[in-house]
C-alpha cells in the first residue's frame, strides 16, 4: 500500500515521465523478465549479461530480472525520479548482500540523456510507451537501438486495448495524437517482434512484446 502511494503521488507530481498509475502486477513482472531465460537458454550468450531496466519505478520488474541473472552478470537500472531511485536502492539492499547477485547500478537519470558506453544483451522498459507521444517514443526506441547489441533483445509492455478505446473516444487533436502514435508502432516497431504475451492479472490488463531491431 506504502510504494501504491508513492507511485500515485509521483504520477500527479510527474505524469509526463512516469506514464503509469500504479505499479506493474507480479504477473506482468514475470511476463517481462522472463525474455532473459527464455533466451539465455536458446542462445550462446557469452557471459556475463548485461541487462538494462528504464524506468524501474518500485522495482516490481527489477526484482525479477535479479532472480534471472548470476553473480557474474551486470544490471543497470536508469530511473528519471530521485524517489523512486532511493526505494529502489534501500529494496535492492537484501539483494546485493546475496553471493548470487549480479553487479547492480543504479542510475537517476532521463533515459533519453543516458550515455553508456556498453552495449545491453537485454533492454527491459518499465515506461508504458502507448503513454506517450509519438515524438517522445521515436526518440526512446533510437536510443534504445543505439545501446543494444547486435543480438539484443528489447522487451516492453502496453497496456492493452488502450489505443483502440482511445480510437473511439478522443477527437481532435487527441485523436490525431493516438492515431500518429499507432501508425509509428505498426511501422516502426511491431516489424520485428518476436513474441506477444498478454498479461490479463494487471490493471489495466496489458501486453508484453519482445523486440529484435538488429539483424
Amino acid at each position: 500500500m506504502f510504494e501504491r502511494t508513492i507511485f500515485f503521488k509521483e504520477f500527479l507530481k510527474n505524469s509526463g515521465s512516469t506514464g503509469a498509475v500504479l505499479p506493474s502486477s507480479k504477473a506482468l513482472s514475470k511476463a517481462i523478465s522472463s525474455v532473459i531465460i527464455q533466451s539465455t537458454n536458446k542462445i550462446a550468450y557469452k557471459k556475463p549479461l548485461r541487462v538494462l531496466e528504464v524506468g524501474a519505478g518500485t522495482g516490481v520488474f527489477s526484482q525479477e530480472i535479479i532472480r534471472n541473472l548470476t553473480a557474474d552478470d551486470f544490471f543497470t537500472i536508469v530511473e528519471i525520479c530521485p524517489c523512486f531511485s532511493k526505494l529502489l536502492k534501500e529494496k535492492l539492499e537484501k539483494f546485493m548482500k546475496r553471493p548470487d547477485c549480479p553487479t547492480i547500478r543504479i542510475v537517476t537519470q532521463d533515459f533519453l540523456e543516458f550515455n553508456d558506453d556498453n552495449q545491453y544483451d537485454f533492454i527491459i522498459s518499465g515506461v508504458p510507451l502507448n503513454n506517450f507521444s509519438s515524438k517522445f517514443v521515436d526518440k526512446f526506441i533510437k536510443q534504445v537501438k543505439a545501446i543494444t547489441h547486435k543480438n539484443g533483445l528489447f522487451s516492453y509492455f502496453e497496456y492493452t486495448a488502450l489505443r483502440r478505446f482511445k480510437h473511439v473516444f478522443y477527437f481532435g487533436k487527441k485523436l490525431e495524437h493516438i492515431q500518429g502514435l499507432t501508425r509509428y508502432f505498426t511501422k516502426e516497431i511491431y516489424p520485428y517482434r518476436l513474441e506477444k504475451k498478454r498479461v490479463l492479472w494487471n490493471f489495466p490488463p496489458a501486453s508484453v512484446n519482445v523486440i529484435k531491431f538488429q539483424e
